[in-house]
């Protein structure tokens, strides 16, 4: 019941941050990291208004063979709410939503729809390049077949433009 509220406030949220969307300075976010096992691999782009933005996400991780772990990608829209930002930090809560294809360890392949959400801190270098963490966790809402949800932690290198 917990995870359902959170995902649904969520949701909310993202489609509070599309009512105050316009046109200012754009944000690539790379990110690198581990988890279970495999190599996460990720982008999102956001375009962002004073502490909201919107963008969009696209994230891999492998499957890792030897520990039976699912891989999978997934592509979908982000809304991002950036909750502190000063002394050159920058904390943030980026709710999603999109499609998943889990890579499963048996050799078969689901795709399905779900929420994603990522929490995380950067320190910004210069104007234009920020690094920080970030934690990330992805649901799975239609499919019996894969995992209900796969979580990870990314090192991240943020450019502003």
């Amino acid at each position: 019941m917990n995870n359902k509220l959170i995902l649904t406030l969520a949701l909310l949220l993202s489609i509070v941050s599309f009512n105050a969307y316009s046109a200012t300075p754009n944000h690539i976010r790379g990110a690198l990291g581990f988890s279970q096992g495999s190599i996460n691999l990720g982008v999102d782009y956001e375009n962002r208004t004073n502490a909201l933005g919107l963008g969009g996400y696209l994230l891999f991780s492998d499957k890792d063979d030897n520990a039976s772990n699912n891989g999978f990608l997934a592509l979908g829209a982000l809304a991002s709410l950036h909750i502190y930002e000063n002394n050159n930090f920058d904390v943030y809560v980026a709710p999603g939503f999109g499609i998943v294809k889990f890579d499963m360890a048996s050799g078969d392949d689901e795709t399905t729809i779900g929420p994603i959400l990522k929490m995380g801190v950067e320190y910004n270098i210069t104007g234009q390049f920020a690094m920080g963490l970030q934690h990330f966790f992805v649901y799975n809402w239609l499919s019996d077949e894969a995992a209900a949800s796969d979580q990870g932690m990314n090192v991240t290198g943020t450019f502003n433009f």
